[in-house]
């Protein structure tokens, strides 16, 4: 019902917007349009914000019900906005391992895929540690110790913890 509803007003918005257009500012009527046409444009932007927030308390609920282990934090909190997520991998001292990256307002979650499911196709993630982000610093690595094919390494740290990424995807890093 809410995208028909917004649907609508929308085109209410296009249409008001159409008149202004094709009214004289001496217009008797056009102060009133403009004045209608302010109304819609910031209803629909506060209907706008009130989706994109819902989509992202759906989008942290299912990454909540998605994480296990001992160290997974609530993620619904008052404030906290989703932001991305993406897969990662993890140099680790004998190969790089497959990892998931949830970054969130105030916090980044690190994840491997649930060891009980394939990595392919995992679908539940075993939280192994969560950064806040106030303390925390990403910086990239040099370029002289890249691996060739792959996109720059990248290690997130803060006082407690460092770790080292990289992704084959070059728009995941962006």
């Amino acid at each position: 019902m809410v995208p028909d509803c917004f649907s609508l007003l929308s085109r209410y918005k296009l249409l008001l917007e159409g008149l202004l257009k094709c009214t004289k500012p001496t217009h008797p009527d056009f102060s009133k349009l403009n004045a209608a046409s302010a109304q819609v444009a910031a209803v629909a932007s506060h209907i706008n914000e009130a989706i994109r927030q819902h989509e992202s308390f759906r989008r942290m609920l299912s990454i909540q019900n998605r994480l296990t282990g001992q160290c997974v934090p609530g993620i619904l909190a008052p404030g906290r906005q989703y932001i991305r997520e993406g897969r990662v991998m993890k140099v680790c001292r004998r190969k790089a391992k497959e990892r998931m990256l949830f970054l969130f307002s105030d916090m980044l979650i690190y994840a491997r895929p649930n060891p009980r499911e394939k990595v392919d196709t995992a679908s539940t993630y075993e939280c192994r540690c969560t950064l806040p982000l106030l303390n925390s610093s990403v910086q990239v690595v040099p370029a002289d110790h890249r691996v060739p094919g792959v996109s720059p390494l990248f290690k997130v740290s803060n006082e407690d913890t460092s770790l080292l990424f990289f992704s084959y995807d070059q728009d995941e890093v962006h």
